[in-house]
């Protein structure tokens, strides 16, 4: 399971899921309490008109960036709207940061992107307060958590920003798919040349020999002197 967007998802690959039930006595209701609940999961209500979107767990010093959906009660876009988003950190002192409308390729769309940088971990709320013509226009609020968690299993979609940088780091490259000629082409240019490897045997040569006959000859001396045999 995992949230999609701002909906969740869930995956059950039990093909024979059918033999769980099958085999459990009538009495055992295990098998529908199980699919009760990951429905009442998956159909998670909707969120109100002003609604702070799912913030990524990140760690102290890091910048978080803070996403906002601001809409009327009917659910349309409120692109011109003034937003407010105030931060309130696990020692209780707050912040406020200023917000703005989000580029996106959706033009009806009015999400608004705010960014602070937590320092210091533990629990932290976020109030979102938007206001349109001196009125007011909805308000939404959130807790996430700074430095308990995982971040590389948490998102483990591409960064290719971090990749970009631990490539310049390591004197690699980064490649995205569709460049499969140019990674052939790198790999082409970086095959060492050919060497060509030259094998001796050391008892093939004159300082062996001589080494050998010192030693025999050191040995034959010195059983001599101490009156061996």
């Amino acid at each position: 399971v995992q949230r999609y967007g701002e909906g969740r998802s869930m995956v059950f690959t039990g093909e024979a899921s059918w033999r769980w039930r099958m085999m459990m006595p009538s009495t055992d209701r295990m098998y529908d309490t199980f699919w009760r609940q990951a429905v009442r999961w998956l159909a998670i209500g909707a969120t109100d008109p002003t609604a702070i979107l799912s913030v990524t767990p990140t760690a102290p010093g890091d910048q978080v960036p803070v996403r906002v959906a601001v809409r009327t009660t009917a659910f349309e876009p409120l692109r011109d709207a003034q937003l407010t988003v105030r931060i309130t950190g696990p020692d209780g002192r707050a912040q406020e940061a200023g917000a703005s409308v989000e580029e996106t390729s959706d033009a009806s769309a009015s999400v608004f992107a705010a960014r602070f940088t937590p320092e210091q971990p533990g629990i932290y709320k976020v109030t979102a307060r938007a206001r349109r013509g001196g009125a007011d226009a909805g308000t939404g609020s959130a807790s996430f958590l700074v430095g308990g968690a995982d971040v590389e299993m948490t998102d483990p979609r591409l960064n290719t920003a971090v990749l970009s940088r631990l490539a310049a780091a390591s004197g690699g490259r980064l490649l995205v798919p569709g460049q499969t000629s140019e990674l052939l082409e790198a790999l082409r240019a970086n095959v060492p040349a050919a060497t060509l490897a030259i094998r001796r045997d050391l008892w093939h040569n004159g300082w062996s020999l001589f080494a050998l006959i010192a030693l025999l000859a050191g040995e034959w001396t010195l059983r001599r002197r101490w009156g061996l045999r």
